[in-house]
């Protein structure tokens, strides 16, 4: 075991999981594009914003070297996104990775990321919304923990301001080695990001229009590794060479407009039921839906999930602050967590090491 891994009892099988050091103030994040060419196309304000609640943190910000590059729906080839990511974690001015934006396209750079040198450098790395793919090869073929589901520019841009509960989750969870506690929000925002399709829009704050809350649709106690995503991405990793093992798990994962709806749901985890994934899992996890009906004119979203969940016998929590609204939890993906319905309680092992674990960066330049 290195001095940058720590033995975590992950999907039944005891092997090492890496952590990486915990940011600190005067560290540098670097932000990259895996998908969709957010950077290009917002405005100079929102980054300006995204780029002031860092430094407010204590940290410094650069660019991926393609990050801008617009090139139909992506920031770039699949090779110059991939690189970014790749030059990041060999960059020893680098203590953090943190994406832009989710998108579609981050599919395409699992086989092109270097996982012995991300398993050789291990650094945090924060992703969104598709970019789960992105986390989940890391966690199977670089055995590193890593964060989700907040972003540069949704989040951190947030007009006029960051959610303060955001803030603190990643404080929490990527500047420090405490245990995550989490609660719900009291209230959360689904409300279109208006900088998506017209970046002179964006100068308009976002009403928190819904009330915040969890419920537990089955009750119980589980731990296990926290493996999740959006659910159509954890659907098209889980048949490739780049999914974990979910044995154990507890699955957290969410829906927003743009991919799914109740009848989406049930196609999604029927797929996973017969990839035997959902008969493995020890609890499972369910985002609010973004934007998606709860109903439709067969069976509710809480239905559908109460029939696929029959083949595992674990807690059920939903309505959880895990996908596309905001504020949201920052999660380590592959670390330890724990579901206690009767202590109404969700909590998970720190995804991070001290940060004097990190090698002395005086001597890699």
């Amino acid at each position: 075991m290195t001095a940058n891994s720590v033995s975590l009892e992950v999907a039944g099988s005891g092997f090492d999981l890496r952590r990486a050091p915990h940011l600190s103030v005067g560290d540098t994040i670097r932000v990259v594009c895996p998908g969709w060419p957010a950077l290009a196309l917002m405005s100079e304000a929102r980054r300006e914003r995204a780029e002031a609640a860092l430094r407010a943190l204590g940290l410094k910000v650069s660019y991926g070297k393609n990050a801008f590059a617009p090139v139909a729906h992506a920031a770039g080839s699949a090779a110059e996104r991939a690189s970014d990511i790749n030059d990041a974690f060999r960059d020893p001015s680098v203590a953090g990775i943190l994406c832009a934006i989710g998108g579609v396209h981050s599919l395409d750079l699992l086989p092109l990321l270097d996982y012995d040198c991300i398993a050789s450098n291990p650094k945090i790395f924060i992703s969104h919304s598709n970019n789960a793919s992105l986390n989940l090869a890391i966690l199977a073929k670089a055995r590193l923990i890593s964060f989700q589901p907040v972003c540069f520019t949704n989040h951190f841009g947030e007009f006029p301001a960051p959610a303060p509960e955001t803030l603190q989750n990643f404080q929490i969870a990527c500047m420090s080695c405490d245990p995550i506690y989490l609660r719900p929000v009291g209230t959360r925002t689904d409300a279109p990001l208006p900088f998506l399709f017209d970046p002179s829009h964006d100068m308009a704050g976002r009403p928190r229009n819904l009330s915040g809350g969890w419920r537990w649709l089955r009750h119980g106690c589980a731990s296990g590794p926290l493996i999740g995503g959006l659910l159509s991405t954890l659907v098209d990793v889980a048949d490739t060479d780049w999914a974990p093992s979910f044995a154990r798990a507890i699955l957290y994962w969410d829906l927003t407009h743009y991919n799914g709806n109740v009848v989406a749901a049930d196609a999604y985890l029927a797929a996973m039921a017969r990839r035997g994934i959902l008969a493995q899992l020890s609890g499972m996890i369910v985002g609010y839906p973004c934007r998606v009906p709860r109903h439709d004119s067969m069976a509710s979203l809480d239905e559908i999930v109460v029939k696929w969940c029959a083949e595992f016998d674990g807690p059920i929590l939903v309505d959880a602050d895990c996908g596309h609204t905001d504020p949201t939890w920052v999660l380590p993906l592959g670390s330890d967590g724990h579901l206690d319905s009767r202590a109404d309680a969700f909590w998970c092992a720190p995804g991070t090491m001290p940060t004097s674990s990190r090698p002395d960066r005086s001597l890699a330049r």
